[in-house]
């Protein structure tokens, strides 16, 4: 009884709805791929929660900043690399939420070339939240090990080490 419009709206709405729960307020937020159905619902999400600064990573920058998503500013990751944004180097995030995926693999990379991250260590509270597994948005799984250690394994050993050995490096993974 429920038409195809308002289906494809509970089923980015719900996510969005539990990913916001990770968010206190007076937070510096930045979402990635904040432009999709998930990443809309979740921004006004955040707002209505208390999020200080909000920063919407999209193709499309311009429809971040209008009401009814609302960011207090919005990037062009076809233009601009967020990760080295100077501003948000200066004022790191608390968080940030990959809907888009490989930001965590990008944080890494910035502490591989000893680059200054964008978003607090987890010894400072910062926090990476993300819904795509570590390999990315496109996989493949051939068996049951596949699918354990692509969702299960990796994710674990990310959040293990982000919580361990690199808290003083990097933020807190979670998925």
């Amino acid at each position: 009884t429920i038409s195809a419009v308002d289906a494809a709206a509970l089923v980015s709405a719900s996510p969005a709805v539990d990913l916001s729960r990770h968010i206190r307020e007076g937070e510096r937020v930045l979402v990635m791929g904040a432009g999709g159905g998930m990443g809309s619902i979740l921004c006004q999400m955040l707002r209505l929660r208390g999020a200080s600064y909000m920063v919407g990573v999209s193709r499309s920058p311009d429809l971040l900043l209008a009401s009814p998503i609302s960011c207090d500013d919005a990037i062009d990751y076809t233009t601009t690399d967020i990760f080295s944004a100077k501003k948000y180097v200066e004022n790191k995030f608390d968080v940030i939420v990959d809907l888009a995926g490989d930001g965590f693999r990008r944080l890494e990379e910035c502490v591989e070339r000893n680059e200054p991250l964008i978003v607090k260590t987890a010894a400072e509270g910062g926090r990476f939240i993300t819904i795509v597994p570590p390999a990315g948005a496109i996989f493949e799984i051939h068996s049951v090990w596949d699918a354990i250690n692509l969702f299960v394994v990796a994710c674990l050993w990310k959040a293990f080490v982000s919580r361990t050995w690199y808290r003083s490096k990097l933020p807190k993974y979670t998925f």
